[in-house]
This record gives structure tokens, C-alpha cells and sequence, in this order.
């Protein structure tokens, strides 16, 4: 769905993720979601994702989901 609606969906549905964004990266398929959402909203839509990310990095990136979401959004952490 998020590669498909309109910018103002696609940013309603970013925003429902705040306080699950940890807990969609870590799982099988929620980290997909999380992939997507980088993928394909504005970066200025998507910052209080990558900001979790900060303190995170070495942990995601040993993480067997959490490395796929840390190699998607490398360009913005």
C-alpha cells in the first residue's frame, strides 16, 4: 500500500508506526514495512525513524531483520 497511495497517505500511515518503530524492525514482517517507509516518503515524513536508529546502529546491524532496515537507510544515518 505504500508504494501506491498518495503523499498525504503515504504520511498518515508513517505516522501511525511512531512508538512501533523498534518493534516493526524486529520483526519477520514488520521490518518490511519500516524498509518501505524509508523507500518511499520524504525524508522530512520519515525522520523520527532514522532518529531511533542513532543509538542503535551496531545492535541493528547484528540484528538479522534490523541489518536489512540499517542497509535501506544507510544514506540518511
Amino acid at each position: 500500500a505504500i508504494e501506491v497511495v498518495d503523499l498525504d497517505q503515504k504520511i498518515k500511515m508513517v505516522e501511525e508506526l511512531d512508538d512501533h518503530v523498534m518493534r516493526c524492525v524486529r520483526d519477520q514482517n514488520g521490518n518490511h514495512v519500516i524498509q518501505k517507509c524509508i523507500e518511499c516518503v520524504p525524508e522530512d515524513h520519515i525522520q523520527f525513524i532514522v532518529s531511533i536508529f542513532f543509538d542503535q546502529v551496531v545492535t541493528l546491524s547484528t540484528h538479522p531483520y534490523g541489518c536489512r532496515v540499517i542497509q535501506v537507510g544507510k544514506g540518511y544515518i
